[in-house]
């Protein structure tokens, strides 16, 4: 899968993340939840998300699958997210112990403020 941003989000002031297939890898965490907070995700997701089960890959080379959320438009053009937004992201990918060349790439994406 690869990251994208797209649409926009009038709380974060730009386009937000997606993924969508592509040749580049997208990093991130796993987290364990419950149905309860499966039932709370999909309604915080809304009506433009739908959950997807994955196939990840842990640095240890093990598969698992996954649950995440993706934009129902797959087709939409890339904009800039905002500073605030991606420095959510960022600190999101530090806390979960991402690699410095993941958090690197991730601290290139142009943004519009």
């Amino acid at each position: 899968m690869k990251l994208v941003f797209v649409d926009k989000s009038i709380k974060w002031g730009g386009a937000i993340a997606n993924m969508i297939s592509g040749q580049k890898d997208t990093w991130g965490g796993l987290y364990k939840v419950n149905n309860d907070n499966l039932a709370a995700l999909d309604c915080f997701e809304g009506s433009k998300y739908e959950r997807r089960t994955v196939e990840v890959f842990g640095i240890d080379g093990k598969v698992d699958s996954a649950i995440t959320y993706l934009r129902k438009t797959q087709n939409e053009k890339e904009k800039k997210p905002s500073q605030k937004y991606m420095d959510i992201i960022i600190e999101g990918a530090m806390n979960c112990g991402l690699s410095d060349t993941y958090i690197e790439m991730l601290q290139k994406i142009p943004t519009h403020e």
